[in-house]
């Protein structure tokens, strides 16, 4: 008899185990989004080039505390990834239309720009010293300097010059086809 209430107490135990452990997997997790659009603008810009960019961004802060006695450093290290594009925002050309010569005169073209940057940055390695550490301003700030730095970069690469050559490739077609509708294309 002994015997048969162990097995029971047995099967009773493993059975509760097992519906504990059943029970304890269903749970129900729930996300809800909702997406509100916050502005709408219209524009006007012709991408001539689109790059991407890799870099290795460094950050050396170092402290002197206690009249110099006590030093501490602190550093950081950011990868940063861009994805650029470059060309013209046409909201900036000045042009007028001739309708009776059939002439479309541009009077003032844009400047090749930055039209769109998107950054992903990533802390590779960060350094706080003994008593210098990074505030959450501070990261923000390396942040917003890796960005530049990226800007600086970009502008002193050859997609600027791309961007422009491309840019002038998409001028000619313009005027081939005003020309083949009877209009041409003056540059000022």
């Amino acid at each position: 008899m002994d015997l048969f209430y162990t097995f029971l107490g047995v099967s009773i135990g493993i059975f509760l185990a097992y519906l504990f452990l059943v029970f304890k997997r269903k749970r129900v997790i729930r996300n809800d989004a909702e997406i509100v659009m916050t502005n709408i603008k219209r524009v006007s810009k012709l991408i001539t080039v689109e790059g991407e960019f890799s870099e290795v961004y460094q950050h050396r802060h170092k402290g002197d505390y206690f009249f110099k006695i006590l030093k501490s450093e602190k550093k950081a290290i950011v990868i940063v990834k861009a994805k650029v594009l470059m060309g013209y925002n046409l909201d900036k050309m000045k042009f007028t239309i001739d309708e009776i010569q059939k002439k479309i005169i541009i009077n003032q073209k844009p400047e090749i720009e930055i039209l769109h940057l998107s950054t992903e940055m990533e802390y590779f390695d960060i350094k706080n010293g003994t008593l210098n550490r990074f505030s959450k301003d501070e990261l923000n700030e390396i942040k917003e300097d890796a960005r530049e730095f990226m800007v600086k970069k970009i502008h002193d690469s050859d997609l600027p010059k791309l961007a422009l050559e491309q840019g002038s490739e998409g001028i000619k077609l313009i005027e081939q086809t005003s020309e083949s509708l009877g209009w041409k294309l003056i540059h000022k």
